[in-house]
């Protein structure tokens, strides 16, 4: 449920989340203002342009529409600049398609609470259960995905390290044999036992 209308399709939009959280994420967009005494002086409706933006809290159905502000600008400096540059911009994360892919019906269900990525699933509180059926399972499927790929990236960088001082090593080797050849003194041919030199 929202306070106002929200912005349409043909208006700048930018979506983005905290740094942190992912949690609360706000969205800049064009809208309009009702001037009512502007209205009532010229005797048809009046409305004038505003930036605003849409708030809304991962897991939660309602949303807070408010005309930007300071604070607004301070809290979201990143995302209100890519706003002000006329940057369309999804929301940063894991997209929900990688951890339900063939379930295009639990992504839109998430969606309705504004829930759009894995990690942002994670953080849904467990209050919101009530908007979400199996909200709980879900997470848990979202902790799961998320540290498999973790590990799994955990390897892949121990794998890396591991080759890439093997490369050292062998580079190293190559250097010393180079060394050894250098520095090595060449002995003279000790005379054969029974023959008399010329």
């Amino acid at each position: 449920m929202e306070a106002q209308m929200g912005p349409t399709a043909n208006q700048a939009v930018w979506q983005g989340t905290t740094a942190n959280t992912g949690q609360v994420i706000p969205q800049f967009y064009r809208g309009s203002k009702y001037m009512e005494f502007r209205s009532i002086a010229e005797g048809r409706p009046v409305f004038d342009a505003r930036d605003m933006v849409k708030i809304m809290q991962a897991g939660e159905m309602d949303n807070i529409i408010e005309e930007v502000n300071e604070l607004h600008r301070q809290r979201w400096p990143q995302q209100w600049q890519q706003y002000q540059a006329g940057q369309a911009q999804m929301v940063a994360g894991t997209p929900l398609i990688e951890l339900f892919p063939g379930n295009p019906e639990v992504i839109a269900q998430l969606k309705t609470v504004n829930v759009h990525t894995v990690e942002g699933l994670i953080g849904v509180s467990d209050s919101a259960a009530h908007n979400v059926p199996f909200l709980t399972e879900w997470k848990n499927r979202a902790r799961t995905y998320v540290e498999r790929t973790t590990r799994a990236s955990s390897v892949h960088e121990l794998e890396k390290k591991l080759e890439a001082e093997h490369a050292d090593k062998l580079a190293l080797m190559d250097r010393l044999a180079a060394l050894e050849e250098k520095f090595t003194v060449p002995t003279e041919p000790e005379p054969t036992k029974g023959r008399k030199a010329a």
